[in-house]
């Protein structure tokens, strides 16, 4: 085992220019820019959503392609200020394959997403 007082083995780390708002111990900048988003970021709708739910689809019977382990999927849900619902299904391999990819449903398939209702503001339940 080393000798940890072996100043010759173990030379300090080098000194680090200092930055605005950053200091050794601190994970994200404290600065302006680090709350800034980029262009690229903003939404490309005109419309905002006002709640994002995801629930698993509990009747989800298809198979992983890759290894044929029964796949499971979980449902977004987007509910936007002007009344629009949009929901997307992701499944994924139930083993860690690894494997995700798009839902494939045929005319004999459904599924059944349970659209939770959009709760009630706090100020309005008084």
């Amino acid at each position: 085992m080393p000798d940890h007082t072996d100043a010759n083995r173990f030379p300090p780390p080098p000194a680090r220019a200092h930055v605005s708002g950053w200091t050794p111990r601190m994970l994200t900048r404290t600065d302006d820019s680090a709350r800034r988003t980029t262009p690229q970021a903003q939404p490309h709708r005109a419309d905002e959503s006002a709640s994002v739910s995801v629930s698993d689809v509990l009747d989800y019977f298809e198979k992983c392609p890759q290894c044929g382990y029964p796949a499971q999927a979980t449902a977004t849900v987007r509910r936007f200020d002007n009344g629009r619902v949009e929901t997307a299904v992701h499944p994924s391999c139930g083993l860690p394959c690894g494997w995700h990819g798009a839902v494939q449903v045929s005319t004999q398939q459904r599924m059944r997403v349970d659209i939770p209702a959009p709760s009630a503001p706090a100020d309005a339940r008084l």
